[in-house]
């Protein structure tokens, strides 16, 4: 819904606060933020759809990385987010 921008500049809309004016769970985020090179980012999304937990998809085996971004080219794990996450047109 927005692009990305550096976390000391992130409103949330529906809150009336800057991101770091949040209680966050991310005791750091506020580390760098007067660095463009090295601060964390962030960005606005709007969720379709949330489910709990207990309810999550997956499959034995899907692809996973600890890095914040990174290319989808594992097949049945692209394959799997297509059949349960794109919506049909």
């Amino acid at each position: 819904m927005e692009e990305a921008v550096t976390v000391k500049d992130f409103f949330v809309e529906d809150k009336g606060k800057f991101l770091l004016e949040l209680p966050l769970k991310a005791s750091k985020a506020s580390e760098n933020s007067e660095s463009p090179e090295f601060s964390d980012w962030a960005v606005g999304v709007r969720w379709i759809k949330t489910v709990p937990r207990e309810h999550a998809k997956k499959f034995p085996g899907i692809f996973t990385s600890r890095n914040v971004v990174c290319r989808l080219l594992e097949e049945s794990t692209v394959g799997f987010l297509e059949e349960n996450f794109v919506p049909e047109k």
